[in-house]
Parts: structure tokens; sequence; C-alpha cells
């Protein structure tokens, strides 16, 4: 299902996935009041949201992170760094910046965001990761009484950089099983339910500095 604020950006995303036999999109529904009761009706298997400006969506995503059958793949239009902290926090299951995706990308963002989690544009990764450097001493000791084994703490600073399980598994030499497992075994210990609540967490952000983390779990 396709959320955006405008026409021309909701008929973009369209014609990105118009090629793709793996995507069909069920809804296509303007980024307002009523989006959130059509994603109810429709209950799709994943959201791509369009966000741009001060069209931010942010009853959307408290909304359907309550919902852990839906996942959010998120469009956004040249957002602040703080609006980038913000849509992380949130759970969302993938975060891509205009400019720096192609139909290829969005599509695999897609397809990946109900299994194996999020992927993130560098825009992205770039504002988590320093953050994480800035935040690096402060949260040294949590990092380690976290208990991630070697291994686990190499696939977690992957996954704080942006890429998927499969590149995991080819840069580490691993089975995707083998990945998965260590990607949900790091969330537990964590205490999160997503790879993009890993990222914030891992970058510094802890369930009591961001309440949306509590009170919005996503898968």
């Amino acid at each position: 299902m396709v959320v955006g604020p405008d026409t021309e950006r909701r008929d973009e995303t369209l014609d990105a996935l118009a090629q793709c036999a793996q995507v069909t999109v069920i809804a296509t529904v303007p980024l307002d009041v009523a989006a959130l009761g059509a994603i109810e009706i429709h209950d799709p298997d994943v959201v791509v949201l369009g966000l741009c400006g001060e069209h931010r969506g942010t009853d959307i995503l408290d909304g359907v992170g309550v919902d852990d059958t839906t996942a959010v793949v998120v469009l956004d239009s040249f957002p602040t760094e703080e609006q980038i902290r913000q849509v992380a926090t949130c759970g969302v299951d993938g975060y891509l910046v205009e400019g720096q995706f192609s139909s290829e990308d969005l599509v695999a963002a897609i397809v990946l965001a109900p299994t194996e989690g999020s992927t993130i544009s560098p825009r992205v990764a770039a504002v988590l990761l320093s953050d994480y450097a800035g935040c690096a001493r402060r949260s040294k000791e949590e990092r380690a009484a976290v208990g991630l084994t070697p291994r686990e703490h190499q696939v977690m600073e992957l996954i704080a950089s942006g890429i998927s399980n499969s590149e995991i598994a080819q840069r580490l030499t691993l089975s995707m099983q083998s990945v998965k497992n260590k990607v949900g075994r790091i969330l537990a210990k964590l205490g999160v339910s997503s790879r993009a609540e890993a990222a914030s967490w891992w970058a510094g952000y802890r369930p009591a500095d961001t309440r949306s983390l509590q009170q919005n779990p996503r898968r």
C-alpha cells in the first residue's frame, strides 16, 4: 500500500514498482487523517510511506507501530538530521532518502521489510553512526552489558551500517539462517523488536530516551 503527501510522489512510487512481479500495490491513499483508517481496512503486508517537508506522518508511524503485522518502509525527501532521528526511533522497517536509492533498492526494501528488517539509505546510516560515534564513550558500558558475542557484535555493526541480512551473510561468510538467528538474538538482547530500533539503540538512543519505542513496539 502506497501512502504519500501528493499525487506526484505517489505516482512516482507506483512507476518504480510497476515492472516488479514481486510487489502488488493494493491501494494508494493521500497522507492525511484518513490514511490510518485506510491502512486498517486494507491490512497490507507493507506500507510505503512517503514523507516530505512538514508532512511527517507521525500519526501513521505511531498507529502502524502498534500493529505487528504491517511493515513500514519510509521514503523521505531531504530530511533534516533531527527528522531522521525521529523516524528511525519509530521502529520503521526501511528508511530510504530521495536521491539515494534506485527502483531496485525500493523493491528490495519492500520485499525484505516483513522478514529481514530494515534497509536504510547512506544518509540515514551516516546520521545514526555519527550519533553513535558522539556517544560511544557514554554508552560503552551499556553496550558491553548487553552481552553480545564477538560475532554478534560484528553483525550488529553491519546492521547499523544499513545493509541487509543477505549482504551480512556474504561479508561474514555465514548462511542466511545463521545470520537470521544472530539478528534474532541481538534484538532480544537489546530489548528491541526491529533492526531500525537496534540501529537507533546502537547509536545511543535508549527506550528511556525515546518513549515511542516502548509505546509502539514494532515486529
